[in-house]
């Protein structure tokens, strides 16, 4: 069943602008800035290739190779310089009990990067009544969700010496660093305090309109159209039969806002995820 996006409740919570930066130091103004900042390197390249092609022209045969001279190594010099400008650094010396919880939980957080699939949860909106039960499958909701990206990588504006499990889709993101979680909405930045962060992870029925995921676990079917007793709506001549899947369906939320609801097609994985993110040592 179709919902316009005005009947569905937003699961996204507030942005990065919204939230208040706990941890210490400069990071996050860091990251803002680099974020921000708007690349020279491009309009130098071009000055340069017409200022080559105007000096070509010439019949003076050394003007271009004298631009060639200058130029290259101009651009080198401009790349490196925004380079740093571009990246924001954060150096790790991580000892003890939050070294040993860290470690585990990148572990644990390269089951998520092996997922068949993940997805954010957008939007939400229950189904009512008996035309809503009959054209969406007999499903209790309709969801508006993306596929996310899971890796222990770090973006490229954060040079850093560590593992950095992350997950992100359309220029959002978590990042999980020993001491603080960053939060990316698009170029603005913040962090939030593991303590402040409430994780849990329940297993759910999920009816797959698409592809189910290689690693997923079909647990029963349905029809796009059913009739009141579950059974397919003959009135329909295209009516396929859809898989039901069990997902683990995971969720982090702070007081202040911030919320990310993640499908997970191995609810054992997210489980795996939840405990170890709630096992932080204090």
């Amino acid at each position: 069943m179709r919902f316009d996006a005005a009947d569905m409740a937003d699961m996204t919570g507030v942005g990065a602008s919204q939230l208040l930066p706990t941890g210490p130091g400069e990071l996050i103004e860091q990251l803002r800035a680099a974020s921000r900042y708007q690349m020279l390197l491009p309009w130098a390249a071009i000055a340069l290739v017409m200022t080559i092609g105007v000096a070509a022209t010439s019949k003076v045969l050394w003007m271009p190779i004298a631009a060639m001279v200058v130029g290259v190594p101009a651009l080198v010099c401009l790349w490196w310089w925004e380079r740093g400008k571009r990246t924001a650094t954060a150096v790790y010396e991580v000892s003890g009990q939050v070294a040993d919880w860290f470690a585990e939980f990148c572990e644990g957080h390269r089951a998520m990067v092996v997922l068949g699939g993940a997805w954010r949860v957008e939007a939400s909106a229950t189904i009512v009544g008996t035309y809503g039960y009959k054209v969406s499958g007999g499903a209790d909701a309709a969801v508006k969700r993306k596929p996310v990206t899971c890796s222990l990588t770090a973006p490229r504006l954060l040079t850093t010496n560590i593992a950095v499990p992350t997950i992100s889709h359309d220029r959002q993101a978590l990042l999980f660093l020993p001491d603080r979680i960053l939060v990316r909405s698009f170029d603005d930045w913040s962090d939030v305090d593991y303590q402040h962060v409430r994780v849990t992870c329940t297993r759910q029925r999920v009816i797959e309109y698409e592809q189910p995921p290689r690693d997923g676990t079909q647990v029963d079917t349905t029809w796009q159209f059913v009739n009141v007793r579950g059974g397919p709506d003959r009135r329909y001549r295209h009516n396929p039969q859809l898989p039901i899947m069990e997902y683990g369906h995971l969720t982090l939320t702070t007081s202040n806002g911030l919320s990310w609801v993640i499908d997970c097609s191995r609810p054992e994985v997210a489980e795996r995820f939840a405990t170890a993110l709630s096992n932080r040592p204090r």
